[in-house]
């Protein structure tokens, strides 16, 4: 059946690191909503089912939990990384803003594995690969 066309904002908040020059942020949440082709209009949903999203700076994309019966994909879950590109400045204080959303009770979870606290890099990609690749070890 699949998500059809969807648009996801995403809340981040911004403030200042004690003792040091530049802002930090973190994502705070996000809300999605469903076109209605029928009379061209959103409206915002709770809930996208078996569904998982994948938010990155160099793509977006969505599967179906129940069609990856092997994976550690969450349901109704958006997987989200670090999407600030600004990694050069000198008062960037970016990094490790990556993470796990529950559409339901809107709580994150840290991503899965990752324990770098601070990236100095590019942002991360998500790596998009066949159906039969999906499977994670």
């Amino acid at each position: 059946m699949g998500l059809g066309l969807i648009m996801v904002a995403r809340h981040v908040n911004c403030h200042a690191v004690e003792g040091e020059k530049g802002t930090a942020y973190n994502t705070s949440g996000f809300i999605v909503y469903k076109h209605n082709p029928s009379n061209s209009s959103w409206f915002m949903v709770k809930n996208i089912g078996d569904d998982v999203l994948f938010l990155g700076f160099n793509s977006s994309f969505s599967i179906s939990s129940s069609s990856c019966p092997f994976t550690a994909y969450k349901k109704n879950h958006i997987y989200f990384t670090d999407n600030v590109t600004d990694f050069h400045r000198e008062d960037n204080k970016r990094g490790g803003d990556l993470g796990v959303f529950n559409l339901e009770d809107e709580s994150i979870e840290s991503f899965p594995g990752f324990k770098c606290p601070k990236l100095n890099w590019p942002p991360p990609v998500w790596v998009t690969p066949t159906p039969r690749q999906l499977i994670i070890v």
